[in-house]
């Protein structure tokens, strides 16, 4: 009588977890491609879900931030029901939670730190922003293949036709090239980054920034 017991309640918590995973889709998803147990799949999803993210795809991470991660994480591309990206960052030993990233790497839950992503913190604490904003303005530089390795108040004479909404930065790159980042003032969100000619290498400038200046209009 005990067996039979023991067995029934075997046979239905195999019968919850099927339940589960066919009633969760994205629980599914994540499973298969985390190569992870149904019951941590579903503690992943759980944080989309309470943000109101319905999960319908999930892929290894082409990204190209991703080069920067730490080889202790692992990160994947989420496609959200209303067709909006999100990066998922795990730990690569146990698959464990770390954050969500929005579509411009800002914390949508958990949360980063530079033992993820060193680099970030010459420009963390040069523009005394937090983390996730660090890594969306890194990301723009990765994007096009610029490895920081200086970043600092801009010397450049240019900057001083800057208006004052705007502040820039003196970019070295790990192949001695020189750049020009700009940004708010009052937020520090990104606006354009230039190159050793001024010329826009990413993002954009306009006579707003540079009210006065004859050498870029």
């Amino acid at each position: 009588m005990k067996t039979k017991f023991v067995t029934t309640i075997i046979l239905i918590g195999c019968i919850s977890s099927m339940l589960i995973s066919c009633n969760n889709p994205a629980n599914k998803t994540l499973e298969e491609t985390l190569n992870i147990p149904s019951d941590k799949a579903l503690e992943i999803e759980k944080h989309f879900s309470d943000r109101e993210i319905g999960v319908t795809a999930i892929n290894p991470s082409e990204n190209s931030i991703v080069k920067e991660l730490d080889q202790a994480f692992e990160a994947y591309d989420i496609t959200s029901d209303d067709a909006k990206q999100y990066l998922l960052i795990v730990r690569t030993e146990d698959k464990s939670y770390c954050a969500i990233l929005g579509e411009n790497l800002e914390i949508i839950d958990g949360a980063i730190d530079n033992t993820m992503f060193p680099i970030n913190e010459m420009i963390e604490e040069t523009l005394n922003i937090p983390a996730d904003k660090a890594l969306g303005i890194e990301a723009h530089f990765s994007d096009r293949e610029i490895n920081i390795v200086a970043i600092n108040p801009s010397k450049n004479p240019i900057a001083e036709e800057l208006d004052q909404a705007f502040e820039a930065y003196d970019i070295t790159s790990d192949d001695a090239k020189q750049y020009l980042l700009i940004v708010r003032m009052e937020d520090k969100s990104y606006c354009a980054i230039l190159d050793e000619n001024l010329e826009i290498i990413d993002g954009a400038i306009d006579n707003t920034m540079f009210p006065s200046s004859s050498t870029l209009f």
